[in-house]
C-alpha cells in the first residue's frame, strides 16, 4: 500500500509555511523516466604532460570530477584513438573503462596473426 504526502504529513504548530513552494514540479518526460538522467555526451582527454611525443593522457568521460576546465571533448572515435595510443589510459573513476573498453576489444578480437592464406 503507497501513502500519498497528504495521508501522512501534518504541520507543526508555531511553524510557519508561508515561505514553502507549493507548486508541483513538471513530469519527466517518459525516456527519462525508464533511462534516467542522461550524461554529458563526449569524452574529454586529460594529457599529464611528460617528454615531448610520449605524454601521458587519460580519457574521461564528459561528466568525471577529475577533468581539467581546459580540456578538449572528444567525439567516441577520437576517444578511442586516443585510448589505443602509447602511455594513454582510461579513468576508472568515471566510468570510461567501463564504456570504452568494449569498443578498443572490437577492433581485436576475431583477428589473429595468421594471413588469409593460411586460413584452413
Amino acid at each position: 500500500m503507497w501513502l500519498r504526502p497528504q495521508d501522512h504529513l501534518r504541520p507543526v504548530d508555531g511553524v510557519a509555511y508561508d515561505d514553502v513552494p507549493t507548486e508541483l514540479l513538471p513530469q519527466p518526460m517518459a525516456v527519462e523516466r525508464i533511462l534516467g538522467p542522461r550524461r554529458p555526451s563526449g569524452w574529454i582527454l586529460a594529457r599529464l604532460g611528460g617528454r615531448r611525443g610520449r605524454g601521458q593522457a587519460v580519457v574521461h568521460a564528459a561528466d568525471c570530477t577529475e577533468v581539467p576546465p581546459d580540456a578538449p571533448r572528444l567525439t567516441l572515435d577520437q576517444a578511442v584513438s586516443a585510448a589505443e595510443r602509447p602511455g594513454a589510459r582510461l579513468c576508472t573513476l568515471c566510468g570510461a573503462t567501463a564504456e570504452l573498453e568494449p569498443a578498443l576489444r572490437l577492433f581485436t578480437e576475431g583477428f589473429d596473426d595468421r594471413a588469409d592464406g593460411d586460413r584452413p
